[in-house]
């Protein structure tokens, strides 16, 4: 969205934050694809990216935050219209603050579709060691009163490396 620039003192703070969540949500795009390939490799440094980009994005909503409350305005959906709309460019503002909230419903859906690849990836590893360790894949592994983990019933070691 191309924006005319702006004397409000939020318009720098949301034209960031929309580069920033567009970055954002690309970034979550390329990790689901290296997410489903397994690919750890490829994934580190996107890790490292992420971070980044979140904690900007929470300094910039800091910012957005104390700039809707030191108009008076309650942090809220209802303040942050209301303080829209007291900006000479608050149209504009407004339009751009609605793209930002889709952005941020677009990360939310990918890091959740992420978390539940790589969740799902691990409970297939786990009961892949499980069939390894003797117990049938379905079986699911106990802790004992001291938190240790107890082989399933009637495993048995298949082998050593």
């Amino acid at each position: 969205m191309t924006v005319t620039p702006s004397d409000s003192p939020i318009a720098p703070v949301l034209h960031e934050l929309n580069r920033l969540l567009t970055e954002l949500r690309a970034l979550l795009s390329e990790e689901q694809r290296h997410v489903g390939r397994r690919d750890v490799d490829a994934l580190l440094p996107l890790l490292d990216q992420k971070s980044r980009l979140i904690r900007n994005v929470e300094t910039l909503d800091a910012q957005r935050r104390g700039l809707v409350c030191d108009s008076g305005n309650q942090d809220t959906r209802k303040g942050m219209d209301a303080f829209l709309r007291l900006q000479a460019d608050g149209p504009q503002l407004t339009t751009m603050w609605t793209d930002i909230l889709s952005l941020l419903e677009e990360c939310r859906a990918l890091n959740e579709s992420n978390g539940a690849i790589i969740h799902q990836s691990m409970a297939m590893n786990e009961r892949m060691l499980n069939v390894f360790r003797g117990a049938s894949a379905d079986e699911t592994t106990a802790y004992g009163p001291e938190g240790t983990r107890n082989s399933p019933r009637g495993s048995r070691n298949l082998g050593k490396a």
